[in-house]
């Protein structure tokens, strides 16, 4: 794959449509998650997610800068 999907996300791990779309169709991506939230998308997502490091997320903006 040419580009790397990134899915910032929050306190959405029992239904996360796009993740499951994803999934659907073997595409490979990262979900973007608070630390306090990580171990409940660890369970359902497993090496999919990334713990967002430093504050607790802090909105779609710190996220975005984050993935950059």
């Amino acid at each position: 794959m040419k580009y790397k999907i990134y899915i910032p996300s929050r306190r959405r791990y029992e239904k996360n449509l796009t993740a499951e779309l994803l999934l659907k169709h073997n595409i490979d991506f990262k979900l973007i998650v608070e630390k306090n939230d990580y171990d409940d998308y660890y369970k359902k997502y497993g090496d999919k997610v990334l713990s967002l490091e430093g504050s607790d997320y802090g909105g779609v903006d710190y996220a975005r800068n984050w993935i950059k």
